[in-house]
C-alpha cells in the first residue's frame, strides 16, 4: 500500500517539475515559428496553432508510461541535484529549438560522459564546483543516468514507429540552378515522462523494500520516493532527396539497430561498471552518425520536390481538406486536373476553373502508378482543395 501512495504521489511530482511548462512553451514558440514560415512561404498554415502542443504529449505520455512500468523492475537513480542540471541544460536546447542535440538523447550522453570522467578533471576545478559535482558522479548516479539514457534512445523509436503523428513541415528555397527546390522537415519535440526514484531523508520507503525491484544490485541505500520526470524527446532531420515519410524510416532501421546495442551496454554497464564508458559513447557518436550520414545521402539524390513538366508535384496537403478526402498523398504527381495536363500552380488554378462543381484529378503515386481521385469542389482557389504546391514566383521577402 505504501508503495502505491509513493507512485500516485509522483503522478502530482510531475507537474511540479519546471521543465513540463518549460516545455509547453517551447512547443508554443515553435508552433508560432512554423506558422510565420508557413504563411510567408505559402500565404497559409499547414497545421493549426495547437498542433506543437498536441504532439508534445501525444503519444508521448502513453510511451512513458508503458516505458515506466519496466523502469520500476529495473529503476533508475538520479539526485534531486542531477534533475535540476537536467532540467536547465533540457529547458535552453528546446526553447532556443536546439532538437538536434535533444534527439536521441544526445545531451543525456555529453553529461554521463562529463560525469563519468570528472575523476580526470577533478583538479582543475575550483573547490566549491567539486564539493557540488562529486555527489552527482556517484556509481549509483551513473548507472542511472545509464539506464535513462537507454530508456530515451527507445522512447525516440517507438515515437517514429507512430508515423501518423509525426508533422511534416514544408518548405522552399532557391537552387543553385535558379529554380525552386521543395523541403520537407521534420521537427518533433515530445515530453516523455519516466518514473525514476530520487534518494530524500525521510516521507520514502526504503530502497530494499521496493518490490519487484529489491534485487537490483545499482540501488542506493536508504529511503528513496518515485518521481515521473518530464524527459524532452526529440527528433530533427530535412529531407529535400526523399519524401520525409520514406526518409524517417530510413533513418528508424539504423537508430533501432543502434538503440538494440545502447540497451545491451546500458545492461551490462549495471553489473560491470566500465561499460556505461561505451553506452555513452555510442549514443553521442552512433546518434550524430546517424543524422549528419542521412543528410549526406539526401544532399547527393536530386530533387524530390522540383518544378516538372509532366505534372505538379505535391509539397504538403492541409489537414481536413478536400485533396484529404480524395486521398492525395504527399510527393504524389497531379497530371491532369479535369482533362487538362498541368505544370504548375497556375495551370492547376485555371483547369479548377473549368468545372467548379466536380473536380477529376490524375495522379502519379510513388511508385509510378496512375490513378484518379474526385470530389465536389465548389471554390476558386487551389489553397481551398488543400494542396500545397512549388510557387510560380518567390514568396515574400
Amino acid at each position: 500500500m505504501e508503495i502505491i501512495i509513493q507512485l500516485l504521489q509522483a503522478i502530482g511530482r510531475f507537474f511540479m517539475q519546471p521543465l513540463v511548462y518549460i516545455l509547453i512553451v517551447a512547443a508554443i514558440v515553435n508552433g508560432w515559428r512554423r506558422i510565420h514560415r508557413e504563411r510567408k512561404m505559402f500565404h497559409t498554415r499547414i497545421q493549426d496553432h495547437v498542433s506543437e502542443l498536441i504532439q508534445l504529449v501525444w503519444p508521448a505520455f502513453l510511451v512513458g508510461l508503458g516505458l515506466s512500468v519496466v523502469l520500476y523492475i529495473f529503476p533508475a537513480h538520479l539526485p534531486v541535484d542531477l534533475l535540476w542540471v537536467i532540467t536547465g541544460i533540457g529547458a535552453v536546447l528546446a526553447l532556443t529549438g536546439s532538437l538536434q542535440f535533444i534527439s536521441g538523447g544526445i545531451w543525456l550522453g555529453a553529461l554521463l560522459l562529463l560525469l563519468g570522467t570528472f575523476p580526470l578533471y577533478a583538479d582543475f576545478l575550483p573547490p566549491a564546483v567539486v564539493s557540488w559535482v562529486e555527489p552527482l558522479s556517484t556509481r549509483s548516479t551513473i548507472l542511472g543516468l545509464t539506464l535513462i539514457l537507454a530508456f530515451v534512445l527507445v522512447a525516440e523509436c517507438m515515437l517514429l514507429l507512430w508515423k501518423r503523428y509525426l508533422k511534416v513541415t514544408p518548405s522552399v528555397h532557391m537552387s543553385k540552378r535558379g529554380q525552386w527546390i521543395g523541403r520537407q522537415s521534420v521537427n518533433v519535440l515530445w515530453l516523455v515522462p519516466l518514473l525514476i526514484i530520487v534518494p530524500v531523508s525521510e516521507g520514502g520507503v526504503m530502497a530494499t523494500n521496493l518490490w519487484p525491484s529489491f534485487a537490483a544490485p545499482w540501488l542506493p541505500e536508504g529511503y528513496v520516493t518515485f518521481v515521473f520526470f518530464p524527459f524532452p524527446v526529440a527528433f530533427k532531420q530535412q529531407y529535400q532527396g526523399k519524401a520525409a515519410r520514406t526518409g524517417v524510416a530510413q533513418s528508424l532501421r539504423k537508430l533501432g539497430l543502434l538503440t538494440g546495442f545502447v540497451v545491451l551496454l546500458a545492461g551490462l554497464a549495471q553489473f560491470y561498471f566500465p561499460f556505461f564508458w561505451l553506452c555513452a559513447v555510442a549514443v553521442v557518436g552512433g546518434r550524430l552518425f546517424i543524422s549528419f550520414y542521412e543528410a549526406r545521402k539526401d544532399r547527393e539524390l536530386a530533387p524530390y520536390f522540383s518544378m516538372r513538366t509532366e505534372g505538379v508535384v505535391v509539397l504538403a496537403i492541409l489537414p481536413n481538406s478536400p485533396a484529404a478526402a480524395m486521398g492525395i498523398k504527399t510527393g504524389e504527381l497531379i497530371q491532369k486536373v479535369n482533362g487538362l495536363s498541368v505544370g504548375n500552380a497556375q495551370e492547376l488554378y485555371d483547369a479548377l476553373q473549368v468545372n467548379r462543381t466536380f473536380t477529376k484529378i490524375q495522379v502519379l503515386d510513388g511508385r509510378g502508378e496512375p490513378r484518379f481521385v474526385q470530389k465536389s469542389f465548389y471554390e476558386t482557389d487551389h489553397h481551398a482543395l488543400g494542396l500545397v504546391l512549388l510557387p510560380d514566383k518567390p514568396p515574400n521577402s
